[in-house]
């Protein structure tokens, strides 16, 4: 259901890269959570001219109230963690502490501009990258037909992926 538009051309640096793939996906779980099943959650990127990179994750739920969206980015910047045990939202707690580690701004958005909820990630120019070079000048391990982790296959031409319980290891 999460459906990502066209990323800028740029890398995280590596001390980054793990926690801020965690804070995402707790976004996009939260997003596909709280909205319908038959909906998608949208994903878009841009790098500003700062060098910063923003992503916007939008879940085109019912939305939250003001006094909610509030107590949410309360909840995102750390600020309120005597509710942590009782909070329904608890993965917001998470991408709160994830954000703060690392200086990366969280905010959640509503109003009549947006259907949903949106959470805008800004992402400091420190921890990004420009990568104009080919993919394998990086390193990247080329797949088969040549496919890499920038250039990953498309969907269809890859296997689904099951986890088998007597080994423990994801496998085609």
């Amino acid at each position: 259901r999460v459906v990502v538009r066209t990323p800028p051309s740029v890398a995280l640096v590596g001390h980054v890269a793990s926690d801020s793939v965690r804070l995402l996906a707790e976004l996009f779980d939260n997003a596909a959570n709280f909205s319908a099943p038959e909906t998608s959650v949208p994903v878009s990127s841009a790098r500003a001219e700062d060098g910063s990179l923003t992503v916007d994750v939008l879940d085109e739920g019912i939305g939250m109230g003001e006094d909610e969206l509030a107590a949410a980015n309360t909840r995102l910047s750390g600020a309120d963690e005597s509710d942590l045990a009782t909070s329904r939202r608890m993965g917001l707690f998470v991408v709160g502490r994830l954000a703060d580690r690392h200086g990366i701004a969280v905010e959640l958005h509503g109003g009549p501009d947006v259907e949903g909820v949106r959470a805008s990630v800004r992402i400091p120019a420190e921890h990004v990258v420009t990568s104009t070079a080919a993919p394998d000048q990086f390193g990247a391990p080329s797949g088969p037909n040549g496919h890499t982790a920038a250039h990953p296959p498309h969907a269809r031409d890859v296997a689904p992926w099951r986890l088998p319980a007597e080994r423990g290891l994801f496998e085609p």
